[in-house]
C-alpha cells in the first residue's frame, strides 16, 4: 500500500461555468452600470472601497434576469453540488455593487447572518478574490512552519481569479479580501448573501427547525 494524504471536511468554492451574458450584450450592459454607478449613492468601506447604499440591488426590476442568473447556480451548488434536499429554498437576501478605484482594496472580513455569499464580477480582471486558510497552517496549528514550495494542503491563503461575467460562490464563513487594485481601472462587482427557508433538522433528534418565508421575511 503506497503512503497518502487525505484531504479530509474541505470547504467548498463554487465557480459558474457559465457566462450571464454573451460578450457583446456584457460589453454594454456593463457600460449600464458604470454610469448607474456614477449617480448612485454609495457609502466608504474600510480599505477605501464603496458599496451601494442600497443593499437590495437584484430586487430592482431591471436586474431580475442577473437574479435568476444567480439562483440557478446557487441551486446547483447547494442542491445538485452538495446534495442538500430541494424542501430547502435557498434565497438571496441582500445584494449590493462594489467598486474598488485605483490603490483601494477590501478589509479581511466574514458575512454574518448569512449561509452561502457570492460575488458576480463585472470590471477589473486583475483584482482576486483572496481566501484565508481558517486552519492557521497545515497542521491547524499557530506555528510558522517555512515550506519548500506552497500548495493546497499548506498555503496559508489562495486567490480565486475574477472572471468577468461570472460569479462565485461560498460559505460566508470563510475569510476573504481584495488586495489593493492596481489594474488602473475600477474594479466592480456585485455581493449578495443567501440564507435558507424550509425544515431543517428533525422531531426525532431534538433539533428541528422549521423557517417559514415570507415576503422578503423569514419567520420560526
Amino acid at each position: 500500500m503506497e503512503n497518502r494524504i487525505l484531504t479530509l471536511f474541505p470547504k467548498p468554492i463554487y465557480l459558474a461555468g457559465d457566462r450571464y451574458l454573451d460578450d457583446d450584450s456584457f460589453n454594454d450592459w456593463v457600460k449600464g452600470i458604470t454610469l448607474m454607478l456614477e449617480k448612485e449613492e454609495m457609502f466608504e468601506n474600510y480599505g477605501e472601497n464603496f458599496s451601494t447604499k442600497d443593499r437590495y440591488i437584484l430586487e430592482r426590476p431591471d436586474f431580475a434576469d442577473l437574479k435568476e442568473y444567480c439562483l440557478k447556480h446557487i441551486s446547483c451548488f447547494l442542491h445538485d453540488g452538495l446534495r442538500i434536499k430541494k424542501n430547502n429554498e435557498f434565497y438571496i437576501t441582500q445584494s449590493w455593487f462594489n467598486a474598488n478605484h485605483t490603490r483601494s482594496g477590501h478589509h479581511p472580513h466574514r458575512h454574518y447572518n448569512s449561509l452561502v455569499s457570492g460575488i458576480f464580477y463585472i470590471l477589473g480582471d486583475l483584482c482576486p478574490t483572496t481566501f484565508v486558510n481558517e486552519n492557521h497552517g497545515p497542521l491547524g496549528s499557530m506555528f510558522g512552519f517555512s515550506v519548500e514550495e506552497h500548495n493546497a494542503l499548506n498555503a496559508g491563503t489562495r486567490a480565486i481569479e475574477n472572471v468577468p461575467n461570472t460569479l462565485i460562490l461560498f460559505p460566508s464563513t470563510m475569510e476573504h479580501y481584495v488586495e489593493k487594485n492596481t489594474s488602473g481601472k475600477t474594479r466592480i462587482s456585485l455581493g449578495f448573501n443567501v440564507f435558507v427557508s424550509g425544515v431543517i433538522g428533525s422531531e426525532k433528534e431534538g433539533d428541528l427547525l422549521n423557517l417559514v418565508k415570507e415576503g422578503d421575511k423569514v419567520c420560526l
